[in-house]
């Protein structure tokens, strides 16, 4: 068995014109939640209370289940409570869209979590008629794909044969096929989205190569506990690393605002934007293909905390030395 994932690539279109914060990975993940619990709580007052632990049907309790699905075997030093089964991938930076305007994000779904389609789908069309944002811009489903471009809803027809559970296994075959048909000598690593890893109890401003390996060995350690696969926790140092080369690093910190529906309270969630370039020439041919799969894995899983709202995204390409 192997870590389980499928992915939901939603196209919306608004109905009016409105603004929307420039980062919407949270307000869809928190709109999202909410459309769940309006229509699956069956104890309103605990959840308006933030009493949820004291509900009998907690266990039983399908918001529960996909927002909090609880872990299968516990991983030393990391959060209770957080939040692993699924990730919202939004890089649509505009802050005012116009009625009309259409608008592409995707929802990774781990493990157990996958099994959970078709309220997925409910939340995010009943969401579309609540609206998100501060001026609840309400919109319409247009489509939804699976990682492959094929329909998996398109219109009112949900075409469950296309909805293709993968596994990281094959993921990384496929992806590292893909990278050896480039050209270069050097990989970059460029984030797309903020990656807040922590160190030391503090968020790096500019991780280095050795932190991003050891955040995506240890985020595919928390994601095969999360699946109940026994595994090792990674060394903070990776073994692996001789001959590597740093040949450029550049970050620059950020703060993002978030709101939380369930506890109606503001907060920032922070991190750095940046890039790296490195060079594997002179590594051994086992610590190469070691380093690109921990890599590839963390390009699919993102990486550091506040992975559930799209934190820690980042692609792989080989370049040119002279780029």
């Amino acid at each position: 068995m192997d870590i389980r994932y499928a992915i939901l690539h939603f196209t919306i279109e608004f109905d009016s014109s409105a603004s929307l914060p420039r980062y919407k990975g949270s307000t869809i993940r928190g709109g999202m939640g909410e459309m769940l619990f309006t229509e699956y709580c069956v104890q309103e007052h605990l959840r308006q209370e933030d009493k949820c632990e004291e509900c009998g049907f907690r266990k039983e309790c399908v918001p529960q289940r996909i927002m909090y699905a609880p872990m299968d075997l516990q991983v030393k030093s990391m959060n209770t409570g957080s939040s692993e089964g699924y990730v919202v991938e939004c890089e649509d930076v505009r802050e005012q869209i116009n009625a009309g305007d259409q608008m592409e994000f995707r929802i990774l779904l781990i493990g157990k979590v996958a099994g959970y389609l078709s309220p997925i789908l409910s939340a995010i069309y009943r969401l579309g008629m609540a609206g998100i944002g501060k001026d609840h811009a309400g919109f319409q489903v247009v489509s939804v794909k699976n990682g492959r471009g094929e329909d998996i809803l398109d219109g009112r027809d949900i075409y469950k044969q296309n909805y293709r559970i993968e596994t990281l296994d094959k993921h990384l075959e496929r992806r590292m096929r893909r990278l050896s048909e480039q050209e270069g000598d050097v990989l970059e690593i460029h984030f797309l989205t903020p990656v807040a890893i922590k160190k030391d109890q503090k968020i790096l401003e500019s991780p280095t190569i050795d932190d991003i390996l050891f955040a995506a060995e240890r985020r595919v350690h928390i994601l095969r506990s999360f699946e109940g696969i026994p595994s090792e926790f990674p060394k903070a140092i990776p073994e692996y690393t001789e001959g590597l080369e740093v040949l450029e690093t550049s970050f620059r910190p950020t703060a993002i605002p978030r709101y939380s529906f369930r506890k109606s309270t503001k907060s920032n969630m922070r991190g750095s934007y940046g890039s790296l370039r490195i060079s594997l020439t002179d590594c051994r041919a086992e610590d190469r293909i070691r380093i690109l799969r921990t890599l590839l894995a963390g390009e699919l899983f993102h990486i550091g905390s506040s992975t559930s709202f799209g934190f820690g995204r980042y692609t792989l390409k080989l370049c040119n030395k002279n780029i």
